[in-house]
């Protein structure tokens, strides 16, 4: 009896070291975030002389330790996003092809189809891929894997709570990228990526409730990024022509319609099972 009790608390006690250790952990790594943020946009640290690859060093290893961050964040709560068992995957793909077309239509193909704009940095390519990839994985492992799941775990698990989860949670993010202006983003420009991002901050939430998987929302976050970036980014040209502009806007009407659709038929089970309302544990 004296050797199973001394067992238990040997457990105790290493769970707390555990729980200790992510927490420390969790500390480190938020800080070489901010420290390394400090370093590169306020005393201009340089990690290459070409202005352009450095931009994008910069990005990955930011956002890369803060994607890490947000991940253990994610883990201690220990929200079910990560595993790719017990999900039927291509079934979601299905049901989430219309922002798939959404992510993909992002790129100005009839512009660069017609020659009116065109790609002519195409050596950044790589590293500009990766600083999407980047950016997908902190911006939805921190705002989606983290934040969503947190509020929707206090508000409850109806429909109604849910769409105001998603609305709060995307109004954060959205918010997140006024810090844009400190980088050197116009005041115009910022406002209209403030606004857009609600909207796919909104898109990307219910993408996760279908697929219960954060990875499939950080790729098409990275690719919704990499097409409509990489001509004003990488290349030259005029983005907006009438074509691109009529196809934009039936995608966009007819994806919001199906998004309000979708939202009607969420499984409240389905939620349930992102957070694991039973074994979770208090933060």
């Amino acid at each position: 009896m004296r050797c199973f009790l001394s067992a238990i608390h040997y457990n105790i006690i290493m769970a707390k070291r555990i729980k200790i250790g992510i927490k420390n952990l969790q500390i480190i790594f938020l800080s070489a975030f901010f420290v390394l943020v400090l370093l590169i946009d306020v005393w201009g640290i340089k990690f290459s002389s070409d202005a352009l690859m450095n931009e994008f060093i910069s990005v990955i290893i930011t956002r890369g330790l803060g994607g890490v961050f947000a991940v253990m964040l994610a883990a201690e709560y220990k929200f079910d996003i990560f595993s790719f068992k017990n999900r039927n995957i291509t079934k979601s793909l299905i049901i989430i092809l219309p922002f798939i077309i959404v992510c993909i239509n992002n790129l100005p193909i009839y512009a660069l189809i017609s020659g009116n704009a065109a790609v002519t940095k195409s050596e950044y390519i790589f590293m500009f891929l990766l600083s999407c990839l980047s950016i997908g994985f902190f911006e939805e492992m921190l705002f989606r894997g983290a934040i969503l799941l947190m509020i929707l775990k206090k508000m409850g698990g109806s429909r109604k709570q849910i769409f105001l989860g998603t609305v709060i949670s995307s109004v954060i993010f959205a918010l997140f990228h006024i810090f844009n202006l400190f980088a050197g983003a116009g005041v115009g420009e910022t406002l209209l990526q403030v606004g857009y991002t609600f909207l796919t901050g909104c898109m990307w939430s219910l993408v996760l409730i279908i697929t219960r998987n954060i990875w499939v929302c950080a790729a098409l976050h990275a690719v919704y990024n990499f097409c409509g970036l990489l001509v004003v980014r990488l290349g030259e040209g005029r983005l907006w022509d009438t074509p691109t502009i009529i196809i934009t806007a039936v995608i966009a009407v007819l994806a919001a319609l199906y998004y309000i659709y979708m939202f009607t038929k969420i499984d409240k089970d389905n939620v349930d099972k992102l957070y694991n309302r039973e074994t979770q544990i208090a933060p």
